[in-house]
C-alpha cells in the first residue's frame, strides 16, 4: 500500500508533504482500522486547526484490496463534515509503491518542492535504495523509515534472497558484517548502518527513535532530513506521542536501557542517571529537582549531545 498526502494553503501552493507506505493494512488482524484510515483521520483533525488542503492519494497492488479500501475510505469520509472532506480529498489506484510513487510526484510536479515522505516497510527491507537516493537528490525532502532488524538478522544469513534484498536496501553489502556481530549489538549494527544508508542519499542530519510495543517487538523510526534545524523539530515531534497507545521509547544514552514509558508522570531516574553522566559533580538531590522540573520526554531539555 502506498499513500501520499500533498498538502497546501490553496490548491496552488507549492509546499506538499507526503506520506508513502508499501504494505498498510486496511484493517489490522485485531479489527483495529489501518493505516490509511488512521492517517485520514489524523489529517481531518489537523484540517479542523488549520486552513489548509490535502490530497490524499492510496496505491494499492492487489485489486481485491483496492475494493475494500474504497468501501473504508467512504466509511471514514462520511464520519466528517463537508467542510472537512471538501479540502481532503482521497484517490486510489491499483499498482506498486516502487516505482509508482516517484512516478505520480514527477506528473503532480511534486518532485522538488517540500516534501515529507513516510516509508513504512512490512517487516522486511522492502524500501530500496534506489527509492532514497532519487528522493535524496531534492534539498527540500525529509524522509522518514520504519526499519524493523529482526527479518535480516533472523533469515539473511542462509537465505541468499532475502541477503539480495539487504543489499537492495541498503545499498552495497556493507550491512552483512551484522552476521559478525555478537547477538547483543546486532540490531544496533544494522541500525547505524540504515542510518550510514541514508547519509549516503544525501540525507545528512539523521535521529532515530527505538519504539518497543507491548509485546516487546523492536521497531526504529529513522528520519532523514538535510537541514539540522529540521533534524531538531523532529526529534520535538516525537516526544509528543500519545502515551495511550502502548508504545514506549527506549533511550539509546541510558546505560542500563531501562524503558522510558511515555506516560504523563514518567519515572525519572533513568533521566537522572544520563544528566550525571554529563555533570558528575551536580549533587543527586539538584538533578532529582531539575528532572522532575523538566519531563523525560521533553528532549530539548536534555542533555547535549
Amino acid at each position: 500500500m502506498t499513500f501520499t498526502s500533498d498538502c497546501s494553503n490553496s490548491p496552488a501552493s507549492s509546499s506538499a508533504c507526503d506520506d508513502s507506505e508499501p504494505h498498510s493494512e486496511i484493517i489490522s488482524k485485531q479489527g483495529e482500522p489501518g493505516s490509511p484510515v488512521v492517517a485520514y483521520e489524523v489529517f481531518a483533525r489537523a484540517l479542523h486547526r488549520f486552513p489548509k488542503r490535502m490530497r490524499l492519494i492510496l496505491m494499492e497492488e492487489d485489486h481485491r484490496r483496492v475494493e475494500e479500501l474504497q468501501r473504508q475510505m467512504t466509511l471514514v469520509q462520511s464520519r466528517h463534515a463537508d467542510s472537512i472532506t471538501a479540502r481532503l480529498s482521497v484517490g486510489i489506484g491499483q499498482g506498486d509503491f516502487h516505482p509508482a510513487l516517484l512516478r505520480k510526484l514527477q506528473n503532480t510536479g511534486r518532485l522538488g518542492k517540500p516534501l515529507f515522505v513516510l516509508l513504512d516497510s512490512f517487516g522486511g527491507p522492502d524500501i530500496p535504495y534506489s527509492l532514497l537516493h532519487e528522493l535524496g537528490r531534492y534539498r527540500s525532502t525529509e524522509v522518514m523509515v520504519t526499519f524493523e532488524p529482526v527479518f535480516l538478522t533472523r533469515f539473511a544469513e542462509r537465505h541468499d534472497g532475502h541477503r539480495k534484498l539487504g543489499d537492495e536496501a541498503f545499498g552495497s553489502q556493507e550491512w552483512q558484517d551484522v552476521f559478525r556481530q555478537p547477538s547483543s549489538h546486532k540490531f544496533t549494527f544494522l541500525r547505524e548502518q540504515y542510518r550510514a544508508t541514508l547519509r549516503q542519499a544525501g540525507f545528512t542530519h539523521t535521529l532515530y527513535f527505538e519504539m518497543v510495543d507491548e509485546e516487546g517487538r523492536k521497531l526504529y523510526l529513522i528520519f532523514g532530513t538535510q537541514h539540522e534545524l529540521e533534524r531538531e523539530k523532529m526529534k520535538d515531534a516525537m516526544w509528543k506521542v500519545n502515551p495511550s497507545y502502548g508504545v514506549r521509547y527506549r533511550d539509546p544514552r541510558d546505560t542500563e536501557q531501562q524503558m522510558l514509558d511515555l506516560v504523563f508522570e514518567p519515572d525519572t531516574a533513568p533521566l537522572q542517571r544520563i544528566l550525571h553522566d554529563f555533570y558528575p559533580k551536580l549533587p543527586r538531590s539538584e538533578l532529582s529537582r531539575s528532572s522532575s522540573a523538566t519531563p523525560s520526554w521533553r528532549p530539548s531539555t536534555g542533555p547535549p549531545k
